[in-house]
């Protein structure tokens, strides 16, 4: 594998599509014998669920090809923010390989992905998709990460509050895949201005990103990532308006 210097900060990726999809809901079914299970999941209301299809289609109609290569995205981040690259453990690196198989190659895995659909799952159909889910994690992290011929590198800044605290976001990404990790973190606990500071850095090196006009015709996750940020903060500009 050739491989960048690299760091933490990353976290499992599962499926991106079904956590774009709208589930907000959070339940936990608990097993007879068993410790409750938690997962945000949801079976949202059909209007909501069409109000997010309809925004998808409207925003892949305005949306222009805007795609930056991980190259690119490396010097923005590096000429904006002053970020450095660091070293990953072998323990983080192992959870992005494994984020990268789930998400770019899932034919590797023999066990196939169960898709629970849009209705609201009984808890044994719950629990079965939890199990399956568990069978390809552990798949997919005895999976030799040589095999997959990886260009991984990961950058970290500091970006210092007036309140004298100080947020650190790392980002990882792989050349191939391109894909790409962002993690935020503080030394402290935030006021809500300075937790919507810490989201619109995140926001702006994910709208740097960009996409393709292949992620807008084809509704990729970088496309679906994409939109969702922007409707984020179309919804955060919304609410200041209204406290305004």
């Amino acid at each position: 594998m050739k491989m960048r210097n690299l760091t933490l900060g990353v976290k499992q990726i599962s499926n991106l599509i079904n956590w774009i999809r709208g589930r907000y809901y959070k339940f936990k079914y608990r097993a007879k014998d068993a410790a409750a299970v938690g997962i945000f999941f949801c079976d949202d209301s059909k209007d909501k669920k069409n109000d997010f299809y309809g925004r998808l289609d409207e925003m892949s109609k305005t949306i222009k090809p805007c795609h930056k290569t991980i190259a690119q995205l490396q010097n923005y981040i590096v000429e904006k923010y002053n970020a450095i690259e660091t070293l990953i453990g072998e323990w983080q690196l192992e959870q992005f390989k494994v984020g990268i198989i789930l998400n770019s190659y899932p034919e590797l895995l023999h066990t196939p992905q169960i898709e629970v659909g849009d209705k609201f799952p009984k808890r044994a159909e719950f629990l079965k998709w939890h199990e399956n889910n568990e069978k390809r994690f552990a798949e997919a992290r005895k999976y030799p990460i040589e095999k997959l011929g990886l260009v991984v590198s990961h950058y970290t800044f500091d970006y210092a509050l007036e309140s004298g605290r100080k947020l650190t976001f790392q980002i990882t990404m792989e050349e191939k895949t391109e894909q790409c990790i962002i993690s935020a973190s503080a030394d402290g606990k935030l006021s809500e201005a300075e937790n919507k500071l810490m989201q619109s850095i995140s926001h702006d090196i994910d709208l740097y990103k960009g996409v393709s006009q292949k992620d807008i015709d084809t509704r990729t996750p970088r496309f679906l990532a994409y939109a969702t940020t922007l409707m984020k903060i179309d919804k955060e500009q919304n609410i200041l308006k209204k406290v305004q």
